[in-house]
């Protein structure tokens, strides 16, 4: 449970009180200025609630990005089957499920992403070819945006 949020539900928010309500000073404001800090209180944690929900569930939304880039990739390599496109949409999604569940940086995630799909087209196709040369850089590239998209996305 964090901050009072269960199963990632916004519904299920249990909002602390404004700290200093009780203190002398909050009280001898008008009323209207001290439902003003209420409620700008309120405001600021239904929006932290709504950013750990979103944090929550970035791994599953992403994942279909990473599972999508190698199932193309591998669709562009020479020696690409159908159990080979599946098995890039099955590794390609559990690898950005967990780069983006374990905060990996956008240099990280390339970083493992490129390494790994380089050694499952190695596995998969027998060796490189020429076409798996020029497919590298491409993986690299779109996980590189993805894996910085995603960090951009809490900045502001």
């Amino acid at each position: 449970m964090v901050f009072g949020l269960h199963r990632g539900d916004v519904r299920d928010i249990v909002l602390e009180p404004l700290p200093c309500r009780e203190e002398a000073w909050f009280r001898a404001l008008p009323s209207d200025r001290r439902a003003e800090m209420e409620h700008e209180h309120e405001l600021r944690q239904r929006r932290e609630f709504e950013l750990v929900r979103r944090e929550r569930a970035m791994p599953w939304r992403e994942a279909p990005f990473f599972a999508g880039t190698w199932a193309v990739a591998d669709l562009a390599c020479r020696s690409a089957s159908a159990a080979s496109v599946v098995s890039a949409l099955l590794l390609g999604g559990a690898l950005g499920w967990a780069v983006v569940r374990f905060d990996a940086g956008a240099n990280t995630a390339v970083a493992i992403g490129l390494a790994a799909f380089m050694a499952f087209e190695y596995v998969a196709s027998g060796g490189w070819s020429v076409p798996h040369l020029l497919t590298f850089p491409a993986v690299g590239a779109v996980t590189y945006f993805v894996a910085n998209r995603r960090e951009d996305r809490f900045v502001a």
